[in-house]
């Protein structure tokens, strides 16, 4: 029987225009009308769903099943052909990945890139189909490990990724103009990248996952350049599926002390603040636009304030970059208005809830880019006791933030690592090092107990927690917090999520939270273990000086230098290390003193910067090294530098 009059049935649209009832352009591996509407394409039926009314039935109602689902997954759930002739590992890998690795990938938004386009492309593309097979193993080394991907080079999983991961790059290599799958290379080339980044970021090569981001950066600047059609399918899958994910990988670059090649203007589609935003994936591509802009303006900033120290800053207008920043902060206040009328007139998610994990994610970024892009001019630590309300939103929204991952707060657990100086608290003893021969800084960018002796245990990681995000999460701002909030006890709240995060998910993208939380600890403890007299203040009887050989259990391994040795600091790294003229030393304040600056920590004694795992030639297991970097003597003084040996907990 025909079809509608005048018109032929065509039985080869993609799903979602099939349930639809509409007209589907065809254009692999999303059609156009689909990605124009917002709507998530569900593919095409394969040639043996499609042999059968049956199975053109089954597989559309696996589609409605599956867009009602809580978890990503894929429509056709037979297994694609390609595998008929894989080898039973990459079988395993390749089913670990749809099963375990993308729904955990695609967090609340991006099911769509992870669940959807990723793995549709295995088929007709090689090099995706390689990296995937290799990014299912490494996966599964970390979830049966739980360590550093280096640890466990010789198992044969690990083995096997590198080897998956080498042919994904000759495929990619090879790749050439006539395509399968309906992209351009452009796409896959853009695509591949991004899934090299996360294989990097599995074994923690922090230089090897920089290199593939700024890869792929430049690659959209040439593409912008070469004049390539806005509204060709191409483009849409580039503009709305890859460029915000290369937008949000700016986060891992900057905060490691990497300059990301900048996105071009026009291949954002998310520069403008609407006046109120239509979802929360609109706000995120927003927000992470405006995080990659004002990291920008902020190392211009720092470059300015520490005029020939970090380089040459003559170059700089300080009227121009004092007016960056304005603008930085009133583009964040014009977010901040978007998304909270977006959130209060939307419903209730379907639990009839508040704000979601993910939602409250975006809050969380929000309050600490307003910290950065605040305090980007000023060579002060002291102008951070003025953003206490941003760090108080921070440890509120990350607490609710564990709590829905299924996190159990123990009784009193609460900053239960510092009470003192030279207390610590029990954490984790597996280990994933900085990228070999790097230099990371991370000194960027609810109650605590009486003793620890009230610490009632550390929490277990849900079932439905993973080892490894591939995007930053929680860690950056709560260790954030932890460092530069001197209130005692919200940066304890902030150390307790930071241990409950190294005990649930300790890898984010290149932080590891069972590194981080020792440091953290650490500079509380310099910082507020200076004196013996602030035991009024709630901080902590700590009586140790504040030079590195006041505290106790901070040894480094035999036949290094002991801590507390003065070095010039390594370069290139983020938000202002600077140099050294001469190197002053740390002396003792009268304890009058303590009662005139904000919460005991006067700016003489505060750490300015971290740099963590700054050891070129020497790594040894269980712990990093790191150095920090104070100005005893006021701004215009000496710098006074110090390196030690940070153990991991046992």
């Amino acid at each position: 029987m025909s079809g509608r009059k005048g018109s032929k049935k065509v039985r080869t649209g993609c799903i979602t225009c099939k349930i639809r009832k509409v007209k589907c352009g065809e254009e692999r591996p999303e059609c156009l009308r689909c990605v124009k509407a917002g709507r998530t394409c569900d593919g095409y039926l394969d040639a043996a769903a499609t042999s059968s009314s049956r199975g053109k039935a089954l597989a559309i109602r696996g589609s409605r099943q599956a867009s009602r689902a809580s978890t990503p997954s894929i429509v056709n759930v037979s297994l694609p052909p390609w595998m008929a002739e894989a080898e039973p590992r990459e079988t395993r890998a390749f089913d670990y990945y749809i099963r375990r690795v993308a729904p955990i990938l695609s967090s609340e938004l991006d099911s769509h890139f992870w669940a959807g386009l990723v793995p549709r492309l295995c088929q007709a593309e090689p090099a995706v189909r390689h990296a995937v097979i290799s990014l299912g193993a490494l996966y599964r080394a970390v979830d049966d490990s739980e360590s550093k991907m280096s640890a466990t080079l010789g198992a044969p999983d690990t083995n096997f990724a590198v080897m998956a991961y080498n042919k994904a790059i000759s495929s990619l290599l090879s790749l050439d103009a006539g395509r399968t799958s309906g992209q351009e290379p452009t796409v896959i080339y853009l695509l591949t990248c991004i899934l090299f980044v996360c294989i990097e970021f599995l074994q923690g090569n922090e230089k090897s996952s920089h290199a593939h981001i700024q890869q792929g950066r430049q690659l959209l600047r040439r593409i912008d350049e070469g004049g390539a059609r806005p509204s060709s399918p191409q483009m849409e899958v580039i503009r709305r599926s890859l460029v915000p994910i290369y937008s949000r990988l700016a986060l891992p670059c900057f905060t490691f002390g990497q300059d990301p090649v900048e996105i071009p203007p026009g291949m954002n589609l998310h520069r403008e603040i609407p006046t109120e935003f239509g979802s929360t994936a609109d706000a995120r591509a927003c927000l992470y636009s405006l995080i990659d802009d004002g990291f920008r303006a902020s190392k211009k900033a720092r470059l300015l304030i520490f005029d020939g120290v970090r380089g040459d800053a003559s170059h700089l207008d300080p009227h121009e970059v004092r007016e960056e920043q304005q603008a930085t902060l009133s583009r964040l206040a014009a977010w901040n208005i978007a998304y909270t009328l977006y959130l209060s007139n939307r419903p209730l998610n379907s639990g009839g809830r508040g704000h979601t994990p993910g939602e409250q994610m975006l809050l969380i970024y929000y309050h600490l880019s307003y910290i950065w892009a605040s305090n980007s001019l000023s060579a002060s630590e002291n102008t951070y006791d003025d953003y206490l309300d941003h760090f108080a939103h921070i440890v509120s929204l990350a607490s609710s933030v564990q709590k829905a991952q299924g996190v159990q707060f123990p009784r009193s657990s609460m900053g239960s690592g510092v009470s003192g100086a030279g207390t610590s608290s029990p954490g984790s003893s597996s280990s994933r090092s900085a990228s070999p021969g790097s230099e990371n800084t991370h000194g960027m960018f609810m109650s605590a107990p009486e003793s620890s002796s009230e610490f009632q245990g550390l929490p277990e990681r849900p079932k439905s927690t993973a080892a490894f995000t591939f995007e930053d999460n929680l860690i950056p701002p709560i260790y954030y917090t932890a460092i530069k909030c001197r209130h005692p006890r919200l940066r304890r709240a902030a150390l307790a999520l930071l241990e409950n995060a190294s005990r649930v998910q300790p890898l984010e993208a290149l932080w590891d939270a069972r590194y981080v939380l020792p440091v953290a600890e650490r500079v509380i403890q310099l910082e507020e273990g200076w004196t013996v007299d602030n035991t009024e203040l709630g901080i902590g009887g700590g009586s140790g000086s504040a030079d590195a050989g006041g505290i106790s259990g901070l040894q480094a391994p035999s036949g290094y230098n002991t801590p507390g040795c003065r070095i010039s600091p390594g370069p290139g790294a983020d938000f202002g290390v600077p140099g050294v003229n001469s190197l002053g030393k740390l002396g003792r304040k009268k304890v009058s003193e303590n009662h005139t600056s904000p919460f005991g920590v006067p700016e003489w004694v505060r750490v300015r910067e971290v740099l963590i795992g700054d050891m070129k030639d020497r790594k040894e297991p269980g712990g990093t090294w790191i150095t920090l970097f104070r100005k005893p003597l006021g701004e215009n003084g000496e710098w006074d530098i110090q390196r030690e040996w940070i153990p991991l907990k046992e």
